[in-house]
Parts: C-alpha cells; sequence; structure tokens
C-alpha cells in the first residue's frame, strides 16, 4: 500500500510519516511539498480517489489514527473478487434479440450502452447493436463492473481511459456523467481498479 502525505512544512510531513508508519508499518509513504507536485506525478490516478475525510489542523494523534485505520479499511474492504468469478465473468454472455435475429454478445466485450426512443444501442469492440429495450433491465445483466452514469448510459469500467465530472471517456465514445452521480461513480470506479489490481 502506498501513502502519500503532502504538506509545506517539512516537519509536519515527517511527523505525519512517522505515525503512518507506525500504525501501518508495511506502507510505503511518500512525500510532497506541494499539491501540484503530487498531482502532477498521479496526474491519471488522481481521477480515482475520492475524499475520505477531512482533518482540519490542529487535530490530535488518536484522531489521525483513528481516521488511517478507517480508511485502511475501507481500501482493504471494497476490492477482491475470486479468480474463479474472475474468470467465469471472462466467459459471461448475453442474448440480445433483434427482429427474429437472437445474437450472442461477449459481455467482456461490450464498451457501453445508451438508449434512445426506446431502443437500447450498444458498443462493442466489434461494432454496434440496435435493439429494443430497456438500460435497467441490461443494468441487471451486467454486474457490477458496469455503472449507470446517467439515465440513457451504462458503461463498463473496463473501458474507461479518463473522466471529468460530466462526460466519461472511453476507448470508443464517450458518454455523459450527471452531476448527481458522480460521487457514486468515483467511489465503485476506485473500487474497481483495487480490484482489478489485486488480481
Amino acid at each position: 500500500m502506498r501513502i502519500a502525505v503532502c504538506d509545506d512544512e517539512k516537519d509536519v510531513r515527517e511527523l505525519l510519516g512517522r505515525r503512518i508508519k507506525e500504525i501501518c508499518p508495511e506502507a510505503e509513504v511518500l512525500y510532497y511539498g506541494t499539491g501540484k507536485e503530487l498531482l502532477e506525478e498521479y496526474v491519471f490516478q488522481s481521477f480515482d480517489v475520492g475524499a475520505f475525510h477531512y482533518l482540519v489542523k490542529p487535530f490530535s494523534k488518536e484522531k489521525f489514527s483513528s481516521v488511517l485505520l478507517s480508511a485502511v479499511r475501507q481500501y482493504e474492504e471494497g476490492v477482491q473478487i475470486p479468480r474463479a468469478d474472475k474468470e467465469q465473468d471472462e466467459r459471461r454472455s448475453i442474448l440480445i434479440k433483434t427482429g427474429g435475429t437472437s445474437t450472442k454478445v461477449w459481455v467482456k466485450d461490450i464498451i457501453y450502452a445508451e438508449v434512445f426512443n426506446r431502443k437500447v444501442l450498444l458498443h462493442t469492440t466489434d461494432g454496434e447493436i440496435e435493439y429494443y429495450g430497456r438500460l435497467s433491465a441490461l443494468e441487471k445483466q451486467l454486474g457490477g463492473d458496469f455503472f449507470r452514469t446517467h439515465r440513457a448510459y451504462l458503461v463498463h469500467f473496463k473501458y474507461i481511459v479518463k473522466y471529468d465530472s460530466s462526460t466519461i471517456y472511453l476507448e470508443k465514445g464517450s458518454a455523459i456523467l450527471a452531476k448527481t452521480k458522480y460521487p457514486d461513480f468515483v467511489k465503485h470506479y476506485l473500487k474497481y481498479n483495487q480490484r482489478e489490481r489485486k488480481d
């Protein structure tokens, strides 16, 4: 586990580093004097981090320990799908009915889905499939590696390249991110990335 300490006072950085090591001796502590210094090095990773807690100086050693331990617990709990389930996910498929034809679509190949005029447009690595259906029904079929970013969009975490507070940019295409969905999206995307790193 890596923990970054960012403060403009060297003495404070070193003090916090010592306290972190007392609580989490296995952690690698990284030190930064400015927020800019931290974000230029971890600019892409920083998008995946939601604020866990705010500590206003001065704060007690007990308060710091309590918050850090809670953060570590959340990090460790948010994460692992057993390997067997992961392999099973790679083989999952759904059947899409278009007219009188049923087409098998591998879940791992779905990049995102969008809905308009009662039709779902499925964007996959092999092209697009359009059919009459409801996005809510598709969301239940696809499971936890997908997120409903907007009433009209469902995205696969696997194919996200970057995002901001209003848009998800995928390997092919983009999706709207509703402001009300943003905190929940960041939380779930962070857990997905933690799980993938452990796998």
